[in-house]
């Protein structure tokens, strides 16, 4: 069974001009994905990219989820409709202040680098999967992700 991948983008105002490559980005991994089976247990793969510039005292309005499985959800479409999600695994990235600057002042290519290593690095997070899931091939799917990240 393949996964469906996605990520769901929070900026602000300064990294907005960001959102494409994060979009572009998503969709790249997620056409990826497409080809690819790491059993069952897995079928819709979330992360939320929390891209703000930390604001001392404002720091518990955006806070990282941590990572969390639901074996089903109705969400709410922007068009009133709903839909539901099987099996979900979900987590959020979330920009400290250095990688947020990176992000924002550097290059498009230096914003692209410092998503993939936020990326890969929170692929940690598949290390510790829940008992119910814990036959999805997570090694397999992070070698894969990481081989052609660094393609």
């Amino acid at each position: 069974m393949t996964i469906n991948f996605g990520m769901a983008i929070e900026t602000d105002l300064e990294a907005d001009g960001r959102s494409d490559l994060i979009h572009d980005f998503s969709n790249e991994i997620a056409s990826f994905l497409q080809e690819r089976s790491y059993g069952d247990e897995i079928k819709n793969y979330s992360v939320g990219i929390i891209c703000l510039r930390p604001v001392q005292g404002f720091e518990e309005f955006s806070k990282e989820r941590k990572p969390k499985f639901i074996s089903s959800q109705v969400i709410r479409l922007i068009d009133g409709s709903s839909k539901v999600l099987e099996k979900l695994y979900s987590y959020d990235i979330k920009f400290d202040s250095g990688s947020y600057e990176r992000f924002v002042s550097g290059s498009e290519e230096d914003a692209l680098r410092v998503l993939k290593e936020l990326f890969v690095n929170s692929l940690s997070n598949l290390d510790k999967l829940p008992k119910k899931i814990s036959s999805f091939d997570s090694r397999g799917f992070k070698s894969d992700v990481i081989d052609y990240l660094n393609k």
